[in-house]
């Protein structure tokens, strides 16, 4: 009864999978849009973009507002005055120049980014080779299973044969030995099954649903593997993302050292200012400062840390 049981679900279990199936590259594609994380670095790769515009930021002039307001009363000998009033200003402020420290920031941002993106990049491709580990792994379980499934069958048809012999002859080993073989199948089949769950439930880990239906055995395709060692290595230079991250990063430390070689170069920048003073500092309503300069920083010795600073980057 036990057999039959088995024999019936084994082939239930067939028909249901025969009827629509999975792909490798159905699953990566689902990995790719529904995997937490591939998505949290989709998202980190959007907000290291922010970084560069904000360096760019520099650029454009800064527009303050200053104000403040004060209310009292001054006291006298015979007397006692109330003091109060309000200062406004606005004040504009153009970068005209700071020695190149602006641009190489937004270099540095720039190939941070970059750098950043290629190491998104492997951690995505890393992800992406796990899913195709899972796959494959149900792939073999999938063919275990078919084995198992055409093993328990045979042995199933022999018993039968064994048992005809055995009331023809009355020998009984080999009915026996078949029945032990059987009884292995079915328990190498339990053992498939338990590995095909684990399997699925590492599959849905990856791509984030069930695998429908049976799983289909993927093909390589030898035109895309290199055919010599020398030609696997000058992809793996300029395609691999670790080795690619680690250019960009060179990079971002030369502009590190253009950045810190900016501080012996002075800072020049253009500041427009309109104020109104009511009773702070001028007895009437008034504009009490209106100009225009021209502000100009230049350190010309501070212990020598700037040069320190370069000589460590």
């Amino acid at each position: 009864m036990r057999n039959k049981m088995i024999t019936v679900s084994i082939c239930a279990s067939l028909l249901i999978s025969s009827s629509y199936a999975v792909s490798l590259k159905d699953s990566v594609e689902m990995a790719i849009n529904n995997n937490p994380d591939i998505i949290a670095e989709k998202k980190n790769q959007e907000a290291y973009r922010k970084y560069v515009d904000e360096r760019k930021g520099k650029y454009l002039p800064t527009l303050d507002l200053e104000s403040y307001f004060k209310k009292g009363t001054k006291k006298r000998p015979n007397s006692k005055d109330e003091d109060s009033g309000y200062n406004a200003a606005i004040v504009l402020k153009q970068l005209i120049y700071d020695g190149g420290l602006t641009p190489s920031e937004i270099d540095e941002t720039k190939y941070q980014d970059l750098a950043n993106k290629h190491r998104s990049f492997h951690s995505i491709e890393n992800t992406v080779l796990e899913t195709i580990k899972t796959y494959t792994n149900l792939v073999q379980v999938d063919e275990k299973l078919a084995l198992s499934s055409s093993f328990i069958k045979t042995n199933e048809e022999n018993l039968v044969t064994a048992k005809e012999k055995e009331e023809i002859s009355g020998e009984v080993l080999e009915t026996y030995q078949v029945s032990s073989k059987l009884n292995f199948a079915i328990d190498k089949y339990i053992e498939e099954q338990d590995d095909k769950e684990t399997g699925v439930a590492n599959y849905v880990r990856y791509v984030g649903s069930q695998p429908d239906g049976s799983t289909c055995r993927p093909t390589i395709d030898k035109l895309k593997v290199p055919s010599t060692l020398k030609e696997t290595i000058e992809v793996a230079v300029s395609k691999n993302y670790r080795i690619l991250e680690q250019i960009e990063r060179i990079k971002l430390q030369r502009e590190k050292i253009a950045q810190n070689d900016a501080s012996f170069l002075p800072n020049l920048n253009l500041e427009l200012k309109a104020s109104i003073d009511k009773g702070i500092e001028l007895e009437d309503d008034r504009v009490n400062d209106r100009y225009a300069r021209l502000n100009l920083n230049w350190n010309l010795f501070n212990g020598n840390r700037d040069k320190i600073k370069t000589e460590r980057e």
